[in-house]
């Protein structure tokens, strides 16, 4: 205290330590009379140990409280892997269309009383002409006039045509109907509907095209000249066009494991399903729980499509079609999961000893189009998309392509399993010693440079005169002596 710094902020500080290292050795017969100009600095010490208390119980509540039990930052992190199996299947429902009729996505089915005679009607699908001696096809988007309204034959409504022929009710749409009402549903099984490669892929759209066969050195021989098929329109054209009727009830299984270090490979049945109830309770969650077989997860493309704030019938914005109008039903979507495996849900996991378990995240990805491809030669497996009226003028070489649009889900496992580390804990609980020190001198010079100090304060105490003018002192006799300033006087005094 005798050689006081040149810097303004430490001599703020240095004044206001000194003078309360000073404050119990005042000479005999002095003490504080008000707060005048040594009594504030004592005031701003307090107010300045007040402020140093509170940054440092922050600092300790950011400590123990956030960095321990909130995210465990002393804990050693192991990361998770696995893997998932995704299968699904269509729900129990009526093979035939008319159970899609009350689908908003599906077009209405002509009624037999909406065609009459001279109704103009066109194909939405290809579809042959009975019209004998010669049968010839109607192909998609070509009209015809009814002869008359249609009737039932061999089991089938049919409706003649002009000038001769019949085509099937099922086939034709009237030529007013807009382009929107003339896809339907149809119903593919489960084997076919997952028969295409290149990963979980359901799909929600389908397209259905004949392919016929050429050869290659332009020849007539096709029974033994090497095959060529073309893409042209002479040698391409749609049989057929329709939605997945009910495909938002398709039901999708997950069957997952996983493994660290510490807890080696183990089953799902073997970890907690954070908010995942059993299936036996309740099916309206996004996921339940079903511990037949093994243990799985259930859900559905309308759950999971839920999941992402969309539903089938939005518009995809990422589709290059004009406008950027297309829904997913047509477009298709990506769907990525996660099951992501943790020991840090409880409030104890600070200890590195929580509950193992998963839970979902389901995010899409931005996508163009989302489509799958597939060919058929064997007629057999061509009937599973199309009735067998369709196949009525393939060649023995000719072969079906089936384009599809629908929904690709990608799922893998991931996660942090959390280990007690001592000397991670011992890191960060030294690392609290450091800001609690440097908080204290920042605080003092904040407050220092805030507030401010009168250079001109000397901190020694003159004994020349009874009273200091401006200093807020004053001298009180002691008995038995008439000004005397000794020093046991002082300290009784004091």
């Amino acid at each position: 205290c005798t050689a006081p710094p040149p810097h303004s902020v430490l001599l703020q500080l240095h004044r206001r330590l000194c003078f309360r290292a000073a404050h119990p050795l005042l000479p005999g017969g002095w003490y504080l009379q008000s707060m005048g100009s040594y009594g504030e600095p004592a005031a701003k010490l307090r107010k300045t140990e007040r402020m140093k208390r509170l940054m440092q119980v922050c600092i300790l509540l950011y400590v123990v409280l956030y960095c321990m039990f909130y995210k465990s930052t002393h804990l050693r992190r192991e990361p998770v892997t696995g893997d998932v199996y995704v299968d699904g299947w269509l729900p129990k429902l009526k093979t035939t269309t008319d159970v899609f009729s009350n689908l908003g996505y599906c077009s209405a089915q002509i009624q037999s009383a909406d065609v009459q005679a001279g109704s103009c009607v066109k194909a939405i699908r290809q579809t042959a002409i009975d019209e004998r001696p010669s049968p010839h096809t109607l192909f998609p988007g070509q009209s015809v006039l009814a002869a008359a309204a249609p009737e039932e034959v061999d089991g089938n409504v049919m409706v003649k045509i002009q000038p001769t022929g019949m085509v099937y009710l099922k086939d034709v749409q009237l030529c007013g109907a807009g382009s929107a009402t003339t896809r339907r549903c149809g119903y593919v099984n489960d084997v076919d509907l997952q028969s295409f490669k290149g990963g979980n892929f359901i799909p929600t759209f389908v397209q259905v095209v004949h392919q016929k066969a050429s050869c290659v050195d332009g020849s007539e021989n096709i029974k033994t000249c090497q095959l060529d098929y073309k893409t042209t329109a002479d040698y391409e054209q749609q049989l057929d066009e329709f939605f997945i009727g009910s495909i938002e009830q398709y039901q999708v299984q997950f069957t997952h494991t996983f493994e660290s270090d510490t807890l080696g490979q183990r089953q799902m049945d073997q970890a907690e399903h954070f908010g995942i109830p059993s299936c036996a309770i309740s099916m309206l969650y996004p996921f339940c729980y079903d511990a037949s077989d093994g243990g799985h997860d259930m859900t559905s493309i309308g759950r999971l499509v839920g999941l992402i704030g969309q539903n089938l019938s939005n518009n995809n914005a990422e589709t290059d079609h004009v406008g950027r109008r297309e829904t997913f039903r047509t477009s298709g979507m990506k769907l990525h999961v996660q099951v992501k495996y943790s020991n840090l849900e409880d409030f104890w996991s600070w200890t590195g000893s929580g509950t193992v378990g998963y839970s979902y995240e389901v995010e899409q990805v931005p996508a163009e189009s989302v489509w799958r491809s597939k060919t058929i030669t064997r007629k057999e497996e061509m009937r599973a998309w199309v009735s067998g009226d369709m196949l009525a003028n393939f060649g023995d070489h000719d072969r079906m392509l089936i384009w599809a649009d629908g929904v690709e889900i990608r799922a893998h496992v991931s996660g942090h399993f959390g280990q007690l580390d001592l000397s991670s804990l011992l890191v960060l609980l030294a690392s609290a010693g450091p800001l609690l020190f440097f908080s204290g001198a920042l605080v003092s010079c904040m407050v220092g440079v805030e507030e401010g100090v009168d250079e001109d304060l000397d901190l020694g105490l003159p004994c020349s005169s009874d009273t200091y003018e401006g200093s807020g002192m004053s001298r009180m006799p002691l008995s038995g002596d008439s000004g005397s300033t000794g020093a046991r006087g002082g300290d009784d005094a004091l």
